[in-house]
Formats: structure tokens, sequence, C-alpha cells
């Protein structure tokens, strides 16, 4: 079929519009692909569910056994609360990291529980887990060994253009005191993004 003058004009004009767009598109496509880092870890985005939990803040050093030491703490107050109430795990345990710097770190060590449970001590806390859209990613090993797979998080959460929204949590699927190998230990890591 034959152009009108006024096609041939529109052809011309939106080839010379958008041609520079989409060889600036290409080449920035290419360069992001030649940039993507190497990730050592297999990563996902998964949809999560709320979760109620007991939980009680700790703090430390970022020493590992100082936060070894703080979560023990934490996690056995918590223990205490849930078996001096009757109240029974609904999950593997979790750390919700509240804020991490080069000297100091802030987390909440809680347990799962079956509904939101009501409270009657200061030093226990009872809220749901994030629910939303996170990345996700598992460790196999100490959890001393774990930064690379934080490292691995944030890298693949700046190349796909997440942004974080909310406190990454940790979940222990292993139990450290019935398996004592730390090799075996398998942690699963979440982020929560946008």
């Amino acid at each position: 079929s034959d152009i009108s003058g006024l096609g041939k004009f529109f052809a011309l004009a939106t080839e010379s519009m958008l041609g520079p767009m989409y060889e600036k598109t290409l080449t920035k496509l290419k360069t992001r692909i030649e940039t993507r880092p190497d990730f050592t870890y297999d990563i996902e985005q998964v949809e999560t569910d709320a979760q109620p939990y007991l939980g009680v803040k700790a703090s430390s050093s970022v020493d590992p056994v100082e936060i070894g030491n703080a979560m023990e703490g934490g996690f056995g107050q918590v223990m205490t609360y849930m078996s001096s109430n009757g109240i029974e795990m609904a999950g593997a345990p979790i750390s919700i990291v509240l804020s991490y710097n080069e000297t100091s770190t802030e987390m909440i060590c809680g347990i799962p529980t079956a509904e939101l449970i009501e409270v009657d001590d200061a030093n226990v806390m009872s809220d749901y887990t994030y629910e939303g859209v996170a990345v996700k990613t598992i460790h196999k090993g100490d959890y001393a060994l774990m930064e690379s797979a934080y490292n691995d998080l944030m890298d693949y959460m700046s190349y796909y253009g997440y942004d974080e929204n909310g406190s990454p949590w940790e979940v222990y699927v292993t139990d450290p005191s019935i398996v004592t190998d730390t090799a075996e230990w398998i942690t699963e890591i979440y982020f929560p993004v946008k």
C-alpha cells in the first residue's frame, strides 16, 4: 500500500525520535548484561505470608560470638515465656535484623506461634512477620559465614532495581542443638523488597 505524504512524514519523524532511544536502550541492556554480578547463591523472588510470633529484642557488637550469645539469650527468654504459658512453637526460630552497622546490631529473636498472643511481659513482644514480596536465598553452613549471602542479596537487589521494603530476616531451619555439624546448618535469608 502507498504511504501518503503525511504517513511518510510520521514514519520518518518516528524513526528519527525512536531510533536514538532504541539504540540507547539496547546499549543500556548490553552493559547491564555484561556487568551482571556473579552470584554465588541462588536467589529468588517470593511472596511471604504474615506469621505471628513472640520475640525479644537483643543487641550486640558485630562479633559473631557476641551475636550468638545475644541471640541465645533472646531465644532463651522467648522459650521460657512460651513454656511457662503453655504456648507451642509453630515454626522454625527467626531473627529480624532491625539494624546493622560496622560496630553493632539490633535484632528481634522470634519464635513463630499459631496465632497472635496477648503478652503480659514487658520484655516479650507479639507481632506478625512481614507480608509481601521478598528476595530469598538459602545459606548452608556456619552462621558466622553468612556475609557473602547478604552481599549476594544486596548485589541482586541493586542489579535488578529492587528497593528495600523493611527489615531482613533469617529463618533457622536446622536446629543446632540436634545437628552439631555447622556445615549442615540451613538458614533462609529474606529481604523485603518493592
